[in-house]
């Protein structure tokens, strides 16, 4: 062959594989950040912040020698050290900034999470000295915290966010009496940690006065929730991805714990998952788009996975449907108690019905109901089976799902099952799982019977008397459901 060509192909080869491990580090340096904890990050911060006092000790790193006469962007970091190094002047009538773009190429060009192309652009008029901010089609633009979608005239001082991560102070030379002024901070000019509390608080709920401490910490979950939640979103956006997510706070029925849980809107309705859930596919969504961002920076095409179990977008894992409580008071005189139960999502909303039966079993074990007297479980008082074995059945004849059929609703879960335990509180205990039904069809028939034993102490019989059980109804996508994600 020829060897110019061969020497060529080497260089190309090597470029490529320095590219992909720096692309490879750089998505490990992401993820971790991504995993983190707020405290976690801090310790980080101030750790780095420790071994870089050490190599500066002698190094001057001061900040960008601005001899601007025009309007510009300086650049805001978390670390204060590397603040307001990078300068993007407003020099031009029309300034352009977003994604990498042959056909229209942005000055200044930036890449990361959030940008689009043709992001937004600075109009300066040099004549009044007035600069206005115009975010692009479904970009996100934000100022002093807020997002925009309209043009926006920017003052001296204001804060500016464009995509997830890049954040700018504005500045207007012979203007700065016109804008905002902030008299308790270092040289009268805002910081990044003031520019990230304004995009946390201009979406999270305000504090109440006297707020307990679990609200206050039910608030910083929120605040964290807000801003994992809106990267997935933009990462949904940039991959093309129908998918919307948004955060809500829904109270634990058996603790009554309040918790953030993440609903995600698809083509064919809501669901929810809880935040373990979300956390661990927002990190798969994160290595995707990566890879997405990688594929566009090098002019590749870029493909969703050909796997449903490795899109993040679609989920084929088991769903909690939603719960039915039984309560067990009944049993206390050793009643049978056959009720048709709603099976409620964990955001409140009706799913369906479900047929249980809880069943008190004769004193031998046997099943009613002609019992002969010594064998009849019936007791006048609760009392009576306290400090004694007692035994009942738990029957599941069916579930019937919520679809309407005339509108053309179809059922959205198959392979599904029910679970329970006596006492959901009880860690110890192992759930019983009925049958599974991959009908996928609206009325299921279990037809579940299992026979339970349990010693009556003075806690359990609080149980009976004033606890109820939770039968918990799981099931996966339907087929047409998983269809409609897929890309």
């Amino acid at each position: 062959g020829d060897p110019a060509a061969l020497d060529e192909l080497k260089k190309l080869m090597a470029n490529q594989a320095e590219d992909e491990r720096m692309m490879r580090e750089g998505l490990q340096t992401e993820l971790a950040k991504l995993k983190e904890t707020a405290e976690e990050r801090t310790k980080r911060l101030d750790e780095v912040r420790a071994e870089q006092e050490k190599g500066w000790e002698n190094v001057q790193l001061g900040k960008a020698k601005i001899d601007y006469k025009c309007p510009h962007l300086l650049n805001l970091n978390e670390e204060p050290r590397l603040a307001e190094t990078l300068v993007y002047p407003i020099d031009k009538p029309v300034v352009t900034c977003g994604r990498t773009n042959p056909e229209e190429p942005p000055s200044p060009e930036f890449n990361g999470l959030g940008m689009i192309k043709n992001h937004c652009e600075f109009d300066w008029n040099e004549e009044t000295g007035a600069v206005t901010l115009k975010p692009g089609k479904n970009s996100q633009c934000c100022v002093n915290g807020k997002k925009i979608t309209e043009p926006t005239v920017l003052k001296h001082n204001y804060r500016v966010w464009l995509g997830s991560n890049y954040a700018f102070r504005f500045a207007i030379p012979g203007h700065e009496e016109e804008g905002d002024k902030f008299p308790d901070a270092e040289d009268g000019k805002p910081d990044y940690d003031l520019a990230m509390n304004e995009m946390t608080s201009s979406s999270a709920p305000v504090a109440q006065e006297g707020e307990s401490e679990k609200d206050a910490h039910l608030r910083h979950q929120l605040n964290e929730a807000l801003r994992k939640i809106e990267q997935a979103n933009v990462i949904a956006s940039d991959l093309d991805r129908e998918a919307l997510f948004a955060p809500k706070i829904i109270r634990n029925r058996e603790t009554k714990e309040d918790n953030v849980v993440v609903q995600v809107q698809l083509p064919q309705g809501n669901f929810t998952w809880p935040w373990e859930q979300f956390s661990s596919r927002l990190v798969d969504m994160v290595t995707l788009w990566q890879t997405w961002q990688y594929a566009m920076t090098n002019g590749q095409t870029f493909h969703m996975p050909d796997k449903v179990e490795d899109n993040p977008f679609i989920d084929n894992d088991y769903q909690l449907v939603g719960e039915s409580e039984v309560y067990l008071a009944s049993l206390g005189n050793m009643l049978e108690n056959p009720v048709g139960v709603s099976i409620l999502s964990i955001t409140g909303v009706q799913e369906g019905r479900l047929n249980v039966n809880i069943e008190p079993l004769g004193k031998d074990g046997s099943e009613g109901p002609d019992f002969d007297e010594e064998n009849d479980p019936f007791v006048d008082s609760p009392e009576d089976i306290k400090d004694k074995d007692i035994q009942f059945m738990i029957k599941i004849d069916n579930l019937v799902f919520d679809v309407d059929l005339k509108s053309g609703g179809q059922p959205r879960f198959k392979d599904v099952f029910v679970r329970y335990k006596f006492n959901s509180r009880d860690l110890d205990e192992k759930f019983t799982e009925t049958k599974h039904d991959v009908s996928g069809g609206i009325n299921l028939k279990f037809d579940h019977k299992s026979k339970h034993k349990i010693f009556v102490d003075g806690t359990v019989l609080n149980h009976i008397l004033k606890g109820k059980m939770t039968f918990q109804v799981w099931g996966k996508m339907t087929d047409v459901v998983a269809v409609l994600s897929s890309p």
